[in-house]
């Protein structure tokens, strides 16, 4: 391959997907929102599948048979505020599964649940005016990441941003089915961890995961035109 037909390569696919750019929905809980999760998970896993074989011997052939399918569990990190909204959120749906109350185990239907995991590209654009917003500066590179992009005002990149383009897209979007926290890890405290931000680890079981329909990186007619108009006068 020359570099003219990788170039063509990545341009029809709308490039390279980056790690980086994710995005995690998790269930709502009676008087738990979720919402801001999302904002300070560090990070999170797209899921794979092996299939499960047994060896069949015919003759002097061994082939491997399909006999079903097993997932592995999914681990994520969060940054934890002073509120502890993440360790909360946790300990209401684990005590759905186990109430440490009553010690009593609660019914499967009424403890797993559908958590989607997106991986998503940035949007095609340039900008018009851009000015730092210093008081950000503080904040770490990891955590300003999952920042949203509010409009002009990106805190992601810790500027106010006026451009024209495109929002981004999802193009990779996967469904757990029937996920629930198995583990939530402990949280490391001492005084060798300094100007570090506390974290949480978490352990997410499920039964399996589909895809789901996600965006075509080359189908915005905005993206396209931006495209050109950068080409032309490039």
């Amino acid at each position: 391959m020359n570099v003219d037909e990788f170039k063509s390569l990545a341009s029809s696919s709308g490039g390279f997907a980056l790690p980086n750019l994710y995005k995690v929905t998790l269930p709502p809980l009676a008087g738990v929102s979720p919402s801001d999760l999302n904002l300070i998970c560090k990070s999170i896993s797209l899921p794979g599948r092996q299939i499960t074989s047994a060896d069949y011997l015919v003759g002097t052939v061994n082939r491997k048979i399909a006999n079903g399918y097993a997932v592995a569990d999914l681990a994520l990190t969060f940054h934890v505020m002073n509120n502890h909204s993440v360790t909360k959120y946790f300990d209401e749906w684990q005590k759905l599964a186990h109430n440490q109350e009553t010690y009593e185990i609660g019914y499967y239907d009424d403890y797993v649940k559908v958590v989607t995991i997106e991986q998503l590209q940035k949007g095609t654009g340039f900008s018009l005016f851009r000015k730092q917003l210093g008081f950000l500066d503080g904040i770490p590179t990891s955590l300003k990441q999952r920042l949203p992009d509010l409009g002009f005002i990106d805190l992601a990149q810790g500027e106010v941003d006026i451009n024209l383009g495109s929002d981004s897209r999802s193009v990779r979007k996967v469904k757990l089915i029937d996920a629930y926290p198995t583990t939530v890890n402990d949280i490391q405290l001492g005084d060798d961890q300094n100007n570090t931000i506390t974290e949480l680890g978490v352990q997410l079981s499920f039964k399996d995961w589909e895809a789901e329909q996600s965006d075509d990186p080359n189908g915005n007619l905005g993206d396209a035109l931006l495209g050109g108009l950068i080409g032309t006068f490039g």
